[in-house]
């Protein structure tokens, strides 16, 4: 077993959303003595009772102190340090103060993170240089800090973006693709597990439940939620990887056929809508109903090369077939690309079925030819209905829109 009983344990980002989760898996599993870094900390100990009876539970500070306490109940020792992962002086004073309470640290989590949203035509080199330096520089502090323990882990938390992309991201894949490419590094020069884990985004917690995609999902209600990994899911997933010994690993709510990683699917995913792996051929002939139309059988290409199915039909369900939100926005940019439509995100996850967004589409389309062609007394009636129809459409989407 990799894990220690009363193992010292390091975890940057320690207070956010995904690093707490971990912890809480560490404590109960572990009675960890956990040395969490965060650069927004509670006021010391003995100012909290006082805080939380002068603060509403929902303050972000008072949710801090609950959530220490909360580790501490389970079975934990905890030591909250004011640290940025990337501030070299910070974080060596701060493993020397862990020391001191604990004894050397033996394992890593490096979950500090920056999130990201903007198009990279309005992100400004500040703002990007913020989200590299959480994960490029404080892996590079990390390595640096710790070079001389001999730790049993060294785990960083990267993202399915370094390997898919994604719209309005483009430090944050960047900086993920350091992560990945740092561990194959320090995997030849340094022993103990060294892995980097490519997290889907999280449920209910996470840097992803910040962006304006989650907005959108969050808009559609709990079943476009329910593709992403819960923290239960997620914490066995890690034990799962611990134990495994690969260097990086893929968590998703789904398969990645081809990719050369080790597969580690959230527990529960072949469950869930999105359980089939990318590459497979459709369940059953039978099933089969082919695309109707030219549009239809343009919506249905897509699919196919945006999920890497085979054979996708009229009515096959996108999320049924892997689809997940990130896909969804390769579908909207495809369609703009070939089909010269600005779709809004929300209609790709609503319109489940090549069916039904070719519908959609067809609409879109006829309006908008309509409302081009404007010639001769003849045409005014269908031009004044086709205009009202695109103007309608063109308000839906506005409203829809996501910003990234």
């Amino acid at each position: 077993r990799v894990l220690r009983d009363r193992g010292v344990y390091l975890i940057t980002g320690g207070l956010g959303g995904i690093g707490l989760t971990l912890a809480q898996h560490l404590a109960r599993h572990a009675r960890a003595r956990l040395v969490l870094t965060s650069r927004s900390v509670p006021p010391p100990r003995g100012q909290w009772d006082a805080w939380l009876a002068n603060h509403p539970e929902s303050d972000a500070t008072s949710q801090r102190i609950l959530k220490v306490r909360e580790l501490e109940k389970a079975g934990a020792e905890v030591l909250v340090i004011a640290a940025d992962a990337a501030d070299a002086e910070a974080m060596k004073a701060g493993v020397a103060q862990a020391a001191k309470a604990f004894g050397p640290i033996q394992g890593v989590v490096h979950a500090a993170g920056v999130p990201s949203d903007g198009l990279i035509q309005v992100k400004e080199p500040a703002e990007a240089a913020g989200v590299l330096s959480a994960k490029v520089d404080g892996t590079l502090v990390l390595d640096r800090v710790l070079d001389a323990a001999p730790l049993d882990f060294f785990v960083v938390m990267s993202s399915l973006s370094s390997l898919v992309g994604g719209a309005g991201r483009v430090d944050y894949t960047a900086a993920n693709a350091f992560l990945d490419a740092f561990v194959q590094q320090r995997r030849t020069r340094r022993p103990g597990a060294t892995i980097a884990i490519n997290w889907d985004g999280w449920r209910d917690v996470g840097m992803a439940m910040s962006s304006s995609l989650v907005k959108e999902l969050q808009a559609l209600g709990d079943d476009a939620m329910a593709i992403w990994i819960a923290p239960a899911e997620g914490q066995e997933a890690f034990d799962r990887i611990l134990e495994g010994g690969q260097s990086q690993v893929l968590v998703a709510t789904r398969d990645f056929q081809g990719a050369r990683l080790m597969m580690a699917a959230a527990p529960g995913a072949a469950k869930r809508p999105g359980s089939q792996a990318a590459g497979h051929a459709r369940a059953a002939a039978a099933d089969f109903v082919a695309p109707a139309n030219p549009t239809e059988a343009a919506v249905a290409e897509i699919w196919q090369e945006v999920l890497g199915v085979e054979r996708v039909g009229a009515t096959d369900n996108f999320f049924e077939l892997g689809g997940h939100s990130l896909l969804a926005l390769q579908v909207t940019t495809r369609l703009r690309d070939r089909m010269k439509l600005d779709v809004p995100l929300k209609k790709v996850l609503e319109s489940e079925t090549v069916h039904d967004l070719s519908e959609y589409l067809q609409t879109l389309t006829w309006a908008a030819q309509g409302a081009a062609q404007g010639q001769g007394a003849g045409q005014a009636k269908a031009d004044g209905a086709a205009t009202a129809v695109a103007e309608g459409l063109r308000a839906e989407e506005q409203r829809d829109e996501l910003t990234l």
